[in-house]
C-alpha cells in the first residue's frame, strides 16, 4: 500500500528546521538587536 505524500507539508517541514538551525547559529555568533533581549528591569 502507498500512501502519496504532500509536497508542500514536506517543503514547510524542511523550512521549519532550516529556520530553527539559522536561528541557533545567530545566538552563538552575531549581535542580536535591542528588541530580541529580556527586559532588563532594575
Amino acid at each position: 500500500m502507498t500512501v502519496k505524500r504532500d509536497q508542500s507539508l514536506d517543503a514547510l517541514r524542511g523550512f521549519a528546521i532550516l529556520a530553527m538551525v539559522l536561528s541557533s547559529a545567530i545566538a552563538f555568533g552575531g549581535v542580536l538587536p535591542a528588541w530580541m533581549y529580556h527586559a532588563q528591569l532594575p
